[in-house]
């Protein structure tokens, strides 16, 4: 197969220029077209189409919660690894306030789905323990050597 025109700016392309699902297609558009057919159907119907993400979003709030944890790879940068966590609460499972943010902790990479419902403040000691597991005894013992030296 040689060469094809598209139906929408008239370029002539080789047909290694097409995506793969157009190959068999004799009259397409190019990918530029394409391009600009799907940006100027957005600006046109800009109103309408965040409307329906925004109502996707809120019908789908507890099951997006439920299903996806952002974490960070090896390299820093961040992923998002999908699992099933366990059921949503918007209480902290450790000081058991209400919160209407509550972040998911998990401690095993390679089981995103063992975890608990922290607040921001649970969720922050949470990973200082986790990286440093003698934290709270260094923390009193420096705590209790302070007051008895401030007592003198």
């Amino acid at each position: 197969m040689g060469s094809r025109k598209c139906i929408a700016c008239g370029v002539e392309l080789s047909s290694k220029n097409w995506p793969d699902w157009a190959k068999n297609n004799a009259h397409y558009k190019c990918g530029d077209c394409l391009s600009l057919g799907g940006k100027k159907y957005y600006l046109e119907h800009k109103e309408a189409i965040n409307i329906k993400c925004r109502e996707w979003y809120l019908k789908n709030k507890d099951t997006r919660r439920q299903t996806k944890i952002t974490s960070t790879d090896s390299d820093g940068k961040n992923i998002t690894i999908k699992c099933q966590k366990r059921r949503y609460t918007n209480m902290c499972e450790i000081c058991g306030r209400e919160r209407k943010l509550v972040s998911y902790h998990h401690w095993i990479k390679e089981t995103p789905e063992i975890g608990m419902w922290l607040c921001s403040s649970c969720h922050f000691v949470a990973n200082i323990l986790e990286k440093l597991p003698h934290f709270g005894d260094l923390y009193h013992n420096l705590k209790t050597k302070l007051e008895l030296e401030y007592v003198r």
